[in-house]
């Protein structure tokens, strides 16, 4: 089609009620809770990968002889409902919930996500705001592995659910992988990447990934580049700090930056420290470095900051060792540390990555993400949501990141600016030029009484290399 050039005729509908096929040899019954499947059909809601909640069924369908998309549901977009659980107590208020199957719902992280609790009946009832969820199933991509377009897969499930990034479906290896484990891409069978602990030994290989639930041996399962982990002991570092895949633990990860012959890897930063609250915003593949003491000093790349040696073994500088340390020093993977913004205040700035960070000879900054995690809700009777617009040195704006107000947007909760692997073929690049820095600014601040909220904001780019003549 081209674009109008008279009125047009828009049919409407209520937002309140939304229509979905119904999945083969299904029944779904008159308020339960609906998901669509991974390939885009109505089901009961259940723990179960690919699942995302869309709302109550309004009647019951009984589709169990039938084939997929043979009959319909309507299903009611309602953002409170009261749901079954167990276990429940008053500290739950506020708590993230999964489904557990088509009336109940969890604090046990699963795949499909529900919402936030907002009030805790008893032990075994409670009422949820699915506005979080209802928003993100909204917002999908329709992307399939391979790039095909179609379906419902939502590539951001979890970002508001559990903070994923976008989910690659996996096999586990050998000996499998615990939740929240590091892992690396050890194989490819049938187009699906087979994933290892990531381990920082001088034998072990760097993460590229994190799981958010187990995966057994030879079994499917999703992991993702960015997630934030809960209830976790941080109380050794402070907000901001680096996070290290562990030398130690294969799949694990340290406060304490890995030393001797072992690899370090930056693989997230503090998000909260505390003691058994703690929260670390994993942001992968992360920066990567080899500590240069192997007895062939056979592999390179540093971390941003570190130091290389430009003179030979009797310490004079020469044309071979600047070149080789300049080229050491060449394409790494950077990230920032996660830096907080006053959204009360308008036009406040953060650097994000420095102009010396981005030298004049190379071929500037390939923006990967730029995400904004919550920390303090916002509010205001003027205004009570906020942008933070992402401008390069020179002022040009590459991105925004939108912050919802208190019933869109609670503590804890990620909100993406850039995101580079959702990207569509043909879409321009977000390039920093090179001597230049990339920084942060409240362009629309939260106002009136009562205004409150902050954020964090964390980057990662790929530095690149000055371009051939």
């Amino acid at each position: 089609m081209t674009a109008l050039s008279a009125n047009r005729n828009t049919v409407q509908r209520d937002g309140e009620i939304a229509t979905h096929d119904v999945a083969a040899s299904t029944t779904i019954y008159q308020g339960g809770a609906v998901a669509i499947n991974s390939s885009g059909y109505a089901a009961p809601a259940a723990n179960t990968s690919g699942f995302r909640f869309v709302g109550m069924a309004r009647a019951k369908v009984d589709n169990s002889s039938g084939s997929n998309g043979d009959k319909t549901v309507d299903v009611d977009r309602a953002e409170v409902l009261k749901w079954a659980s167990s276990g429940l107590s008053q500290s739950d208020e506020g708590s993230q919930v999964w489904f557990s199957d088509d009336q109940t719902v969890s604090t046990t992280q699963g795949y499909c996500y529900a919402g936030r609790i907002v009030e805790v009946i008893s032990a075994t009832e409670c009422w949820v705001d699915h506005s979080g969820a209802l928003a993100d199933f909204t917002a999908g991509v329709h992307g399939h592995t391979g790039g095909s377009d179609g379906g419902q897969l939502n590539p951001y499930t979890g970002i508001a659910q559990g903070r994923q990034g976008v989910p690659v479906t996996v096999t586990g290896g050998a000996g499998g992988l615990a939740a929240a484990d590091l892992c690396y891409v050890s194989d490819v069978s049938s187009a699906v990447p087979v994933l290892l602990k990531a381990q920082a030994t001088s034998a072990g290989k760097f993460a590229q990934f994190i799981v958010p639930s187990a995966i057994e041996a030879d079994a499917s399962g999703l992991a993702v580049t960015a997630y934030l982990l809960t209830s976790v002991d941080t109380s050794g570092g402070s907000v901001g700090d680096p996070v290290y895949l562990s030398d130690g633990t294969a799949g694990g990860w340290t406060l304490t930056k890995p030393t001797g012959e072992d690899k370090v890897q930056v693989v997230g930063r503090v998000a909260k420290s505390d003691a058994s609250a703690g929260e670390i915003l994993f942001l992968l593949p992360g920066n990567e470095q080899i500590v240069h003491t192997h007895a062939d000093n056979s592999e390179g790349g540093l971390v941003p900051g570190t130091s290389v040696s430009v003179a030979d073994a009797a310490g004079n500088l020469d044309a071979t060792t600047v070149e080789a340390a300049l080229a050491e020093i060449g394409n790494l993977l950077m990230m920032n540390g996660a830096t907080e913004l006053d959204l009360t205040t308008a036009d406040e700035e953060c650097d994000l990555i420095p102009a010396s960070a981005n030298p004049s000879g190379g071929g500037g900054l390939l923006l990967v993400l730029v995400v904004g995690y919550v920390t303090e809700q916002l509010a205001g009777d003027s205004e009570d949501q906020a942008v933070v617009t992402i401008y390069d040195g020179d002022d040009n704006s590459l991105g925004t990141i939108t912050f919802a107000d208190a019933s869109g947007d609670a503590v804890g909760d990620v909100r993406f600016g850039i995101v580079l692997p959702a990207a569509t073929a043909g879409d321009a690049a977000k390039i920093v030029p090179a001597n230049k820095k990339l920084y942060a600014k409240v362009t629309t601040a939260t106002s009136g009484a009562g205004a409150a909220g902050e954020v964090m904001v964390a980057v990662q780019a790929v530095r690149l290399p000055a371009a051939s003549a």
